[in-house]
């Protein structure tokens, strides 16, 4: 049977805006995703607008602007995400702190997820190509948007970007993805949850211990802000969470979470391992103290 709390009221906190700054390092190998064309490339502008998002993104969760991605002293390379329903939209900053111009080429490798096509940009060829020249003290950005199937390990954007200042010079970078990127909360009953509990396959397991979260409040919370999963239930030291991969209903995710004193009793239940085993290692990796 499935390991539900019984019925009862749902005192599930909403959904927390934002999220954690998930930008990271190199991943492993992974698939070779299905070329696709890049999203809309916006003109350079000044360096005190960058953290300002689009009008059309601005009511998404969102991450800040992550870190340099480079370390080098002419060109800053930066990033950050939201999370649309129907995919991940990656901002990708190219950052020019010299004053004066340099021509950039940037070549994108995506691993395990694919490209959306936009109109009117980028003709859907395998090399993904983005060429800027940036003003003085200025940036470019990009609007990457990202959907995916199956969710497995080894999802990244990697990226090398060259340019000329003096001697050409090359710069690598990448943006981890994690799994909870292409994660979307699921309003189900707990009847809902229960049925289809028992369908689902894949079932992964895990004590996180010792682990930083202590309270039920700090879990559901952290659970909806950070996996974006939807709280269905909370009876005792037990909760349930329901969702699904961006908008495909039929790729359902969900989670049993028990505080004991040990730590935290994590159930991950969907239709494939390699997704149940990512989001049960990104949880491992986020809650244990």
């Amino acid at each position: 049977p499935a390991p539900a709390p019984a019925p009862g009221p749902a005192p599930a906190p909403a959904p927390t805006p934002g999220g954690m700054d998930l930008l990271g390092g190199l991943l492993g190998s992974a698939p070779t995703a299905t070329p696709m064309a890049l999203s809309s490339n916006q003109p350079s502008m000044p360096l005190d607008n960058a953290d300002e998002l689009p009008a059309v993104l601005a009511n998404h969760p969102h991450s800040p602007l992550g870190p340099d991605l480079t370390n080098d002293p002419s060109i800053r390379i930066a990033a950050r995400k939201v999370w649309k329903p129907e995919g991940l939209v990656v901002l990708l900053h190219i950052f020019n702190k010299l004053p004066r111009l340099v021509g950039v080429q940037t070549t994108l490798d995506i691993q395990g997820v694919r490209l959306i096509p936009s109109i009117g940009f980028g003709d859907g060829s395998a090399n993904t190509q983005l060429s800027d020249s940036v003003a003085p003290s200025g940036h470019a950005r990009h609007v990457l948007t990202l959907t995916t199937g199956p969710l497995a390990a080894g999802m990244v954007l990697r990226g090398q970007s060259t340019y000329v200042d003096g001697p050409p010079r090359t710069l690598y970078f990448s943006v981890q993805l994690s799994a909870s990127d292409f994660i979307r909360p699921r309003v189900f009953s707990v009847d809902e949850f229960g049925a289809n509990w028992e369908k689902l396959p894949s079932e992964k397991k895990q004590l996180i211990t010792p682990s930083a979260i202590n309270t039920m409040e700090d879990l559901v919370r952290r659970v909806e802000s950070e996996v974006h999963a939807k709280c269905v239930q909370v009876i005792g030291k037990e909760v349930i969470f329901a969702a699904q991969v961006l908008q495909d209903a039929s790729m359902l995710v969900l989670i049993h979470i028990a505080i004991g004193s040990r730590g935290l009793d994590v159930t991950v239940k969907s239709g494939s391992p390699m997704t149940s085993e990512f989001i049960i290692r990104q949880c491992a990796t986020m809650w244990k103290a």
